[in-house]
């Protein structure tokens, strides 16, 4: 798994990620997507909360800008972490 790297990505702006990113003590940046173009150019889900469109909470793992695993609208946003590492470990054997 050497080499990769985490980025979260939502619809809304800079100032509100960053400060999101804060609250939430994350560890990685948040890209942002106002546009939705990734919704465009890859099919990414996506919902309607008080009057905002949102991503569906998803993984894409990227290694040399090939998207080579995917999980989509992740329901389990707690073990989803785990899960993630366990495919990531299985892949590089």
């Amino acid at each position: 798994m050497i080499g990769l790297r985490i980025y979260g990505l939502s619809t809304q702006d800079t100032a509100y990620q960053r400060e999101a990113a804060e609250r939430l003590h994350l560890p990685y940046p948040l890209l942002s997507d106002r546009a939705l173009k990734l919704r465009m150019l890859l099919g990414l889900s996506t919902f309607r909360y008080d009057g905002s469109e949102l991503y569906k909470r998803s993984t894409l793992v990227v290694r040399a800008g090939v998207i080579v695993m995917a999980h989509l609208e992740i329901t389990d946003a707690a073990s989803h972490p785990r899960d993630l590492l366990s495919a990531l470990t299985a892949a590089e054997r």
